[in-house]
């Protein structure tokens, strides 16, 4: 095996109204664009697509959207996210 450093910092939030603040959360790291990542629609039906982009815009992230990602996607859909991010110049994924 080849010797290797694997660095993943993954920052998860939980409670009510949190939402709210992730454009600020996001770019306290220095990030400016991101991909968002989403399933098919309750995120649409209960309002917290509006906050997010609310919140976003509020901290001037500039984002894509991946929208209709299942659980346990298929390849080619990591694939197509892949492809947004290089495509975009992507710096991080919010799911």
């Amino acid at each position: 095996m080849n010797t290797f450093t694997y660095y993943n910092p993954t920052r998860i939030e939980f409670g009510r109204g949190k939402e709210n603040n992730i454009g600020a959360m996001i770019a306290e790291q220095g990030i400016k664009r991101l991909l968002l990542v989403y399933g098919t629609g309750s995120i649409k039906k209960n309002g917290l697509y509006e906050r997010v982009i609310a919140s976003l815009a509020a901290a001037g992230i500039d984002y894509e959207e991946l929208d209709g990602v299942v659980s346990n996607p298929l390849l080619s859909r990591v694939h197509d996210g892949i492809e947004i991010v290089k495509t975009h110049n992507l710096e991080a994924v919010l799911g």
